[in-house]
């Protein structure tokens, strides 16, 4: 088996694993909610773990570096959610390490 078929099959048992997850519907940005939002603050207000926040901003959630971290655009950031950004991002990022491969 070639590194190219392992990378396929590699990102292949990602999208089911993906397919597979229930991810919770994010709640949408209220108005008085701020525009920008910690990772911490952002994943505690829609139930996911900072650590799945910061792995969506790795892999193209809107996002602005600000220091040593990032601050989530909150409309943004529920809208590449919605759109399901992060499984096309793990599309996209397979694809091109195949590519990559060949």
């Amino acid at each position: 088996m070639t590194e190219s078929d392992l990378l396929r099959a590699l990102s292949k048992a990602l999208l089911i694993v993906a397919d597979q997850m229930q991810v919770p519907t994010p709640t949408p940005a209220k108005e008085h909610e701020p525009k920008y939002m910690r990772v911490r603050d952002f994943a505690r207000s829609r139930g996911y773990s900072e650590s799945t926040i910061r792995s969506w901003v790795r892999v193209g959630m809107p996002h602005v570096p600000s220091g040593r971290g990032s601050r989530i655009l909150v409309a943004g950031a529920d809208e590449w959610i919605s759109a399901g950004g992060a499984r096309l991002a793990i599309e996209r990022r397979a694809v091109a390490e195949t590519r990559k491969a060949s």
